[in-house]
């Protein structure tokens, strides 16, 4: 940004052109980002305009929850696409980060709304998601080789693939009862789980690591405890993750990418308290199975589907109607760059907001929660700063029980 700001202090002879009219934005978004932009020190001063008319105003909803703001967002594209002449494919969902998406992939599948995450993964396809969901497989069945596989180097003990493979060839040659697929309750076989309790006759496997395919055997066994203990799922869930040393392992290596696995795990575990809270009498292995239903999408169409992104994806990108989900404070703007006290930070989050206000060319719908789930709690969430900074006379705000103009 720096660079920006200092051109002509560095280039004294250079010639100055502001590219102000926009060809893209209904006025009504125009006006809208110029006002909150304008509250950056660190800035060419310019004035954005369109020869457009003014459009629909900028709708901004206030929910309840995250699950509330969900599902205002599926009926508003509901009725883009079935009055205003809009296709899924003129819409796009923006969030600040990547653990958004969870609870608007969910309500999207159940509503049978195509999407599409851009730039990224979708939120059952992330790693750290597919990790934590073979542990809690794991822990129903150690018997799924297929999770146990995904699961034993990470994070790291010491084994890896050619201990697995080591140990699997000697099964196949001198276990008699050996299978490696995933059983039912009525097999008698043996299988993966089986050989690690005792892997010191097993052709190129010293004493030392016997001893560490041992410790994780046992791990299981804890695992497949807490999975039959009396513990709520939410529970079952958090200490399994705790115990696994996967939670650890991120807050040792201390990184954005770590940060962010941290955050999708927090959703997921957010996920299943609110599924545990709907029917107490389900257990772990009734939301192993939906969870299965939920991240599948397999029937929906790939020719016409809505985009969901980072904020930061969507740079250079426009869409006809935009959506910008979890414009609260701490979330947007992110808590890192609060908690910093450094203006600056709130400077770099608003020109982002901005960028997010200015990928709408028709409408623009900014929503934000009272309350969410963090790391299985509920939390009491304010509007953004922000939305603070959008004049009244372009845009109404919507509560659930009707409309009000703000």
């Amino acid at each position: 940004m720096e660079n920006i700001l200092n051109f002509n202090q560095d280039f004294k002879d250079a010639t100055v052109i502001k590219l102000e009219q926009n060809y893209r934005c209904k006025g009504n978004i125009i006006q809208a980002s110029n006002a909150v932009i304008a509250n950056n020190y660190s800035q060419f001063e310019k004035e954005a305009w369109t020869e457009r008319n003014s459009g629909k105003p900028v709708t901004i909803c206030e929910a309840e929850d995250e699950y509330s703001e969900a599902q205002y967002i599926v009926r508003e594209i509901d009725n883009l696409v079935k009055f205003g002449q809009h296709s899924y494919n003129d819409v796009a969902i923006l969030y600040r980060s990547n653990h958004q998406s969870r609870v608007l992939e969910d309500e999207f599948i159940r509503n049978q709304i195509p999407y599409y995450i851009v730039g990224g993964l979708g939120f059952y396809d992330r790693k750290e998601i597919k990790d934590i969901i073979s542990y809690l497989k794991v822990a129903i069945n150690p018997q799924d080789t297929i999770a146990l596989k995904r699961i034993v180097s990470t994070p790291k003990r010491g084994l890896g693939p050619k201990t697995i493979e080591k140990m699997i060839t000697h099964a196949q040659e001198h276990v008699p009862d050996f299978n490696l697929l995933t059983f039912g309750e009525d097999d008698q076989s043996l299988g993966l789980f089986d050989v690690m309790e005792d892997a010191t006759e097993v052709d190129g496997i010293g004493k030392k690591t016997a001893r560490k395919i041992k410790r994780f055997h046992d791990e299981i066994e804890e695992f497949t405890a807490i999975a039959n203990s009396d513990l709520s799922i939410p529970q079952q869930v958090n200490r399994i993750l705790k115990k696994s040393g996967y939670w650890a392992m991120l807050e040792l290596e201390d990184s954005d990418t770590a940060r962010n696995r941290m955050e999708n795990l927090d959703e997921f575990l957010s996920l299943s308290k609110n599924y545990y809270e709907k029917d107490k009498s389900r257990g772990l292995e009734d939301f192993l199975r939906d969870l299965r239903l939920l991240s599948d999408q397999d029937d929906m169409d790939e020719n016409n589907q809505v985009k969901m992104m980072t904020v930061h994806a969507a740079k250079g990108l426009e869409f006809p109607a935009v959506f910008v989900a979890g414009v609260e404070e701490e979330i947007f703007p992110h808590y890192r760059n609060m908690i910093s006290g450094d203006i600056e930070d709130i400077e770099e989050e608003r020109r982002l907001f901005y960028v997010a206000m200015t990928r709408a060319s028709e409408r623009l719908f900014l929503t934000y929660s009272k309350q969410r789930k963090k790391f299985g709690e509920i939390k009491e969430m304010m509007g953004s700063r922000f939305l603070d900074e959008i004049p009244i006379e372009c845009a109404i705000e919507k509560i659930h029980d009707g409309i009000r103009y703000k």
